[in-house]
């Protein structure tokens, strides 16, 4: 396995990293007008589009992967998304005017809630194919985001084929020195993303919804909103803010307007859901993605590490420090360690001599490590920070993180226990019996659904069974429902999707159940990608979360769309096909490799690889600007 990431590139997105820089670039990247004014037999937008930046920011990434994806995804319409025609118009039009009605955008007052600027992308990615993450804190402040974690979550090498979104919060003077107002904001699509290592400066390249004057489709395609500025240099700054508290986070330099700045608040990034295991002797690390986007290698499973010392016995992965954390060895000899897919070597987790059994990771970059002892070490995945522990009441099988309530639950099979243990070591544990019915037993492992609370349980030895405990108020769980399924063989690392269905390992293949029209009445789900997926017993998959507290000022915070006024920095430099920082001989070998079909390298996006391109090339051939 090599040392570092290096290259990676495939379908329209590319990806670098070396010793000084972080690079990504998304091509093909559709770039929808948010202005638009019904004229004629023409649809436009209410309020002509001005409160429809993150429903347009969504369908630029929705255009995208139906047009990169076998068959599509849903409703969304499989374009090109080039020729402006007024075909293309009008179904653009319809999918940003229906994703603004999922989101709940308010066109005739202000905009779309900024908790709920990720709705759209959920609502229309299956929940077995995509995985969609919401970040918004940066160095421990919950209002506010890095430029190096926005690019960093684009760059990560155990996140592939990501898109991203991200949101600014405008910042008004107060007329107080020293004092801002957060003002709304605004979002739009990454199409390029650069983070220096060694200066820590940032660029973003934009598809900015509302930088274009166009307005309907009969107006000159001059004025189309194809990306045409360049990219914005991001420096952090912090904000004294009236209301929203200290707001630190990548100040995009240019991007004002009047006396306002612009501060990133938030990214979205979205990426095919993924499974985190190893191979089938349970020692090698693996990354493997069941849906293929256009250009793929049909191979979609990768070592992300070399062997471990011993097989594994549990896996999770942590969104924040896109880190994939594992317990290998036995019960006197076990080690926690991390992989982040760019070393062969994985990295042993600090535990104070405790010997640990189990982990799980929380939202806010901390990773929990359950010790045979029964201690429960809380530990930061970022940066530094202090390493907690508590004794726990009872030593359980198995834990696992709920991200609604931000608990952990544990389950103890020998006395049908579960225990809820709140995030921070200050509050108390309780525990509830659960009744008879319940009969998991050998390798057991527990999964939340935050949606409803339920938190389901799998023994290894109890084949044909799971379990789903609702929690109670008192000594006991206040209700439990029985799945019954002859699938049900050998179950291991039970996890729940987005969309509630339940996913675990048999034997080397993972089998996933989903609820029926009736409630409680459960069904295999062989038409899931995730079905027969060949994997580990010991896995963890990828799945929704966010960084940001539920109580975030960010979550009310109203996204518009962008005043005028957009300076450039640098122009963009889309011929420099791998990223190096020049136009050369090997982005021309990209052209010719390609050539006489649709792939990398296709300028004009006219789904062929000709001398039209080759022609940009030229045009552009050397040192970037």
């Amino acid at each position: 396995m090599a040392a570092a990431l290096g290259l990676q590139a495939s379908a329209d997105i590319t990806r670098r990293s070396d010793a000084t820089t972080e690079r990504y670039r998304v091509s093909q990247l559709p770039d929808f007008d948010q202005l638009r004014t019904a004229t004629g037999n023409i649809p436009g937008l209410g309020s002509n589009g001005a409160f429809h930046c993150v429903p347009t920011a969504t369908a630029d990434i929705l255009a995208y992967i139906a047009a990169h994806v076998a068959g599509g995804i849903g409703s969304v319409p499989i374009e090109t998304w080039s020729d402006y025609d007024q075909a293309e118009y009008v179904a653009a039009n319809t999918l940003i005017d229906t994703v603004g009605i999922v989101l709940g955008t308010n066109i005739g007052q202000n905009g779309t809630r900024g908790a709920d600027n990720w709705v759209g992308l959920r609502f229309y990615l299956p929940g077995d194919a995509f995985t969609v993450l919401r970040f918004g804190r940066s160095a421990g402040n919950s209002n506010g985001l890095t430029a190096q974690t926005t690019v960093r979550s684009l760059t990560s090498a155990l996140v592939e084929q990501p898109l991203g979104q991200a949101c600014i919060s405008w910042m008004q003077p107060s007329g107080v020195a020293g004092s801002w107002n957060a003002v709304g904001g605004h979002c739009f699509a990454i199409n390029e993303a650069i983070w220096n290592k060694v200066t820590g400066a940032a660029e973003l390249d934009i598809r900015d919804p509302a930088d274009s004057a166009r307005i309907d489709p009969t107006e000159s395609t001059s004025a189309q909103s194809t990306f045409t500025t360049a990219i914005y240099a991001v420096q952090d700054a912090t904000y004294q803010t009236v209301g929203f508290g200290a707001i630190t986070g990548g100040r995009m330099i240019g991007l004002e307007a009047g006396g306002a700045q612009s501060v990133l608040t938030s990214a979205t990034i979205v990426y095919p859901l993924t499974v985190y295991t190893t191979d089938l002797t349970g020692s090698v690390p693996y990354l493997v993605r069941p849906l293929r986007f256009e250009f793929d290698a049909p191979a979609m499973s990768r070592a992300i590490g070399g062997a471990l010392s011993a097989a594994a016995t549990d896996v999770s992965f942590d969104f924040v420090s896109q880190r994939v954390y594992m317990v290998a060895g036995g019960a006197t000899n076990a080690q926690c360690v991390w992989l982040d897919g760019t070393s062969s070597a994985a990295t042993a987790v600090p535990t104070s001599g405790a010997i640990p059994k189990r982990v799980a990771t929380g939202r806010f970059g901390e990773v929990f490590v359950l010790a045979t002892s029964g201690a429960l070490l809380r530990i930061p995945t970022v940066g530094t920070g202090t390493t907690y522990s508590r004794t726990l009441p009872a030593v359980p099988d198995a834990i696992c993180y709920d991200d609604a309530k931000d608990v952990l639950y544990g389950y103890v099979a020998s006395t049908r226990t579960l225990l809820t243990i709140p995030r921070l070591e200050g509050d108390a544990v309780t525990q509830q019996s659960a009744p008879s019915t319940v009969t998991a037993a050998g390798e057991i492992s527990i999964a939340t659904n935050p949606a409803d609370g339920t938190v389901w349980v799998a023994g290894s030895t109890t084949s044909g069974k799971l379990f789903g405990l609702t929690p109670g108020s008192g000594g006991s769980v206040a209700s439990v429902e029985v799945i019954s399924n002859s699938a049900v063989q050998s179950p291991r690392s039970l996890r729940v999707l987005a969309d509630g269905r339940l996913v675990f390992s048999s034997g080397t293949v993972l089998r996933v159940l989903k609820e029926s029209g009736t409630a409680g009445t459960w069904s295999t789900d062989p038409a899931s990608r995730l079905w027969n997926v060949a994997t580990g017993a010991q896995f963890d998959l990828s799945r929704d979360r966010t960084d940001v507290d539920a109580a975030s000022p960010l979550n009310s915070l109203i996204l518009a769309k962008l005043p005028t006024n957009v300076p450039v920095t640098a122009p963009p430099c889309d011929a420099d096909l791998n990223l190096d920082g020049k136009v050369d001989g090997a982005d021309l070998a990209t052209i010719l490799a390609n050539w006489g079909h649709d792939g990398i390298g296709d300028f004009n996006q006219d789904d062929v690889v000709d001398g039209n391109d080759l022609g940009v090339l030229l045009a552009n051939w050397g040192n970037c600007p």
